[in-house]
């Protein structure tokens, strides 16, 4: 396969997303080697102004919660190209969790996002298999039996949701 990155696009226009063209497969998206919101503020909620890990160290070169402004600027890139979350920010949203930041219980950033799916962990084995499976034909909705791959999806007929 071949990969090609955009690193720390300006999230402002969809532009920059189409700098490769049409992916063949899916989109990829993370927001880096640190959380997003870790790596933009201090414990006390204050705006950090230095990022180690943007060239220069420049700060204020990723929004809040990257991982889900990224993935909207690929939907309006391409709305009909998969999109696939992974990386720290990821993972360790991919269920409703307490967001500090707002002081309330957010729901998965796959909702959030409105990506297709969310490889979590060490994901080196589901990405190249999620891959094989996207250029075999199939759809993401049927990559739910991938270890490491979270999606959503509709209660089947015969089910009952029961609710607390």
């Amino acid at each position: 396969f071949r990969v090609g990155i955009i690193s720390q696009p300006d999230w402002q226009s969809a532009e920059p997303f189409k700098a490769l063209g049409r992916p063949r497969l899916f989109f990829g998206v993370t927001g880096g080697n640190l959380d997003s919101m870790v790596n933009r503020y201090t414990s006390d909620r204050k705006l950090r102004h230095d990022d180690a890990y943007t060239a220069g160290g420049e700060g204020g070169k990723r929004p809040d919660r990257c991982t889900i402004v990224y993935t909207q600027r690929c939907r309006e890139a391409f709305k009909d190209v998969p999109i696939v979350l992974g990386g720290i920010e990821a993972s360790l949203r991919r269920i409703a969790h307490y967001d500090y930041w707002s002081d309330k219980v957010r729901r998965s950033i796959l909702a959030d996002a409105k990506a297709d799916l969310l490889i979590y962990g060490n994901a080196e084995r589901a990405v190249v298999e999620v891959a094989n499976r996207l250029a075999a034909g199939d759809t993401p909705r049927q990559l739910d039996a991938i270890r490491g791959v979270a999606l959503f999806r509709r209660v089947p007929e015969h089910f009952t949701e029961l609710h607390a």
